[in-house]
């Protein structure tokens, strides 16, 4: 089993302002199809050798917390959750389960706090 970088994910205060400043720098749309308060570029539809952007509500000012972090995807929809554990064991926290763009990931901390994704893509047959 192993996992693979799907996209950057960037914290910010607002989410459509620097979605659509992103889309104009790169010349790729805003995704359709996100999740309440996410935005995206490539995301909903990956493109072969492009870095997907996804877009989320920073903390309250003066939490701490990374502002940009890894989301990783694993490619088999019947062992996703097996991976999720593998990587709990491993020395990861577990932080919350979330939806967005068709994709279901887990939110998860490293050992020293720093947040990062492990999902599956939508795309991958059940």
């Amino acid at each position: 089993m192993s996992c693979a970088v799907a996209q950057l994910v960037v914290s910010c205060r607002d989410v459509p302002g620097q979605a659509r400043f992103w889309s104009q720098v790169l010349g790729r749309p805003v995704d359709d199809g996100a999740g309440p308060g996410y935005a995206g570029i490539g995301v909903a539809r990956r493109e072969e050798g492009r870095l997907a952007l996804m877009f989320l509500p920073g903390p309250a000012v003066g939490a701490p917390a990374n502002r940009l972090h890894l989301d990783l995807v694993h490619d088999d929809r019947t062992t996703w959750r097996a991976e999720v554990e593998r990587v709990v064991v491993l020395g990861a926290g577990l932080v919350a389960e979330r939806e967005g763009f068709g994709w279901c990931w887990v939110t998860l901390t490293d050992p020293e706090g720093n947040e990062f994704d492990l999902g599956v893509d939508p795309a991958v047959e059940q």
